[in-house]
């Protein structure tokens, strides 16, 4: 008995990880391919846009871009007072970054990366920027699993998946949209606080999240 439903949570892991898929056209971001849209679980979730990573305001370490899913974002009314807004004003607009924070819909974090990367330099570097985010504690179980992840590091191209669902755990993902570890559910909006949070690790990141969903909002008609 044990051993036929280890057989049938494997089949079903494998359907699972079948079925996600990313879309075949891309678009660039700083020389990085982001895919316009990602199918997970069932749902997709659409790029709005993004930018660059420096380490010390130099180096190029990796592109960073938000996805959202355009049927439960755009008719949700927390939404509704951003989506006539330009770029600019969404840009200097905290409530609407701080709105998309909230975990109440499917988001994606894609972190693409300019260059090699240790494991352990990663997992120490967002560790890092979500300390004062998070209670030492899950802090400790987002490192953990981020690196069991990444203890091989990673190369130019590698892609970098974290998943938010609506109060679920957090999936994180190396080159295939399908999770292959958790952390706690609280470090989904510690991710997005650091990347859309009032002082951000990347501005450029910021602001092209911002440009780019006014742009998604633009071509998507009211509910």
């Amino acid at each position: 008995m044990a051993r036929r439903r280890i057989t049938f949570v494997l089949a079903a892991a494998l359907s699972r990880a079948a079925a996600d898929s990313t879309c075949e056209a891309t678009v660039p971001i700083d020389k990085q391919e982001f895919p316009f849209w990602l199918e997970r679980n069932g749902k997709t979730v659409s790029l709005t846009g993004g930018g660059t990573r420096y380490k010390f305001g130099v180096a190029k370490v990796y592109a960073v871009a938000l996805y959202v899913s355009e049927r439960e974002v755009m008719s949700h009314k927390s939404i509704k007072p951003f989506k006539k807004k330009k770029a600019k004003s969404l840009s200097k607009d905290q409530k609407f970054f701080d709105t998309l924070s909230a975990d109440a819909f499917p988001t994606s974090l894609l972190l693409v990366f300019h260059r090699s990367v240790g494991g352990e330099k990663i997992s120490e570097a967002l560790a890092d920027s979500l300390a004062d985010k998070l209670a030492a504690d899950k802090l400790e179980e987002f490192s953990k699993a981020l690196f069991d992840v990444l203890k091989d590091g990673v190369n130019a191209g590698t892609k970098l998946y974290f998943h938010c669902d609506g109060g679920k755990p957090v999936g994180i993902a190396v080159d295939q949209v399908t999770a292959t570890a958790t952390a706690p559910k609280e470090a989904c909006f510690a991710l997005l606080q650091t990347y859309y949070g009032p002082d951000p690790v990347s501005k450029e990141a910021k602001d092209g999240m911002a440009a780019g969903f006014a742009k998604l909002a633009g071509a998507v008609k009211d509910s």
